[in-house]
């Protein structure tokens, strides 16, 4: 994995709330005030719905603090392999 990649990519990415609105058997997508996919019957694009609500879930936001986590705890590894061990938990 790519990690510059993906953070490039999720700062690139629509920010803002990411969400589905559903009604019946149909549903738009929305990033932003941009709406994504409208009126997608559910029989059409059946499972994408379920993609769908994961991609609102792991939006740009959301990868961007995944990557920082990784990121804190790869220098935090770091700080603890350069010590002698007398500082590690």
């Amino acid at each position: 994995m790519n990690i510059e990649e993906l953070k490039r990519l999720a700062k690139q990415a629509t920010q803002g709330g990411w969400r589905i609105e559903e009604s019946g058997d149909m549903y738009d997508s929305y990033a932003g005030k941009r709406r994504l996919l409208g009126n997608a019957p559910y029989s059409e694009y059946a499972p994408d719905i379920e993609d769908a609500r994961y991609i609102v879930v792991a939006n740009p936001q959301v990868i961007l603090e995944l990557i920082a986590m990784v990121e804190r705890q790869e220098a935090r590894i770091k700080e603890l392999e350069s010590t002698d061990g007398t500082n590690a938990r």
